[in-house]
């Protein structure tokens, strides 16, 4: 996907965020929307991303899936080294706080989901109060909510890196082609 330098860094990250470029191939009809945004990578190239040797011993794992790769993003976090623990729901709205629904092949998504897992023996979150949903309202094609970051900083050690990262953000390493 691209030629930037994978971010290892030698203790681990604490926390990773990843939101891949999954290939939808026929699952919907934006398909082409996907790619000309955002490029995507195959099952087998995400599958392969070497997640576990960015992980610390300890570690937190944020991980967003479309509903058509629900199946996939579970094999992800136990490929790379994690157990699925919970997910986290980004309820999306309009700016009247009403739902704001997007595209699906058999129902019209109002929501994303956010896998959260873990690895290592003292992988415990930093607070245990932390809702597993959030409102916020819809961005830009594929684009996060700043929420995710704070549930991340709440809940999870440093140091932190985002996978397909948008922005730069404080705090946190930044690795993709869209930074």
């Amino acid at each position: 996907m691209t030629a930037i330098a994978w971010p290892y860094r030698r203790s681990g990250y604490g926390t990773i965020i990843a939101d891949p470029p999954w290939r939808f191939e026929g699952k919907l009809r934006r398909a082409l929307e996907t790619e000309v945004y955002d490029g995507t990578m195959s099952d087998a190239e995400i599958l392969g991303l070497d997640v576990e040797g960015l992980a610390a011993a300890t570690a937190h794992l944020f991980l967003w899936v479309t509903a058509a790769h629900l199946e996939l993003g579970l094999a992800c976090v136990r490929r790379w080294g994690f157990v699925f623990k919970h997910e986290i729901v980004w309820c999306k709205v309009d700016g009247k706080l009403a739902p704001r629904l997007g595209g699906g092949s058999y129902g019209r998504h109002a929501h994303e989901t956010c896998l959260f897992a873990a690895r290592g023996r003292n992988a415990s979150a930093l607070v245990h109060d932390v809702p597993t949903w959030f409102v916020a309202p819809r961005l830009e094609h594929s684009a996060k909510p700043d929420k995710i970051h704070e549930i991340a900083e709440a809940m999870s050690p440093g140091p932190r890196v985002e996978l397909f990262a948008r922005r730069e953000r404080r705090g946190w390493k930044a690795w993709g082609n869209q930074v």
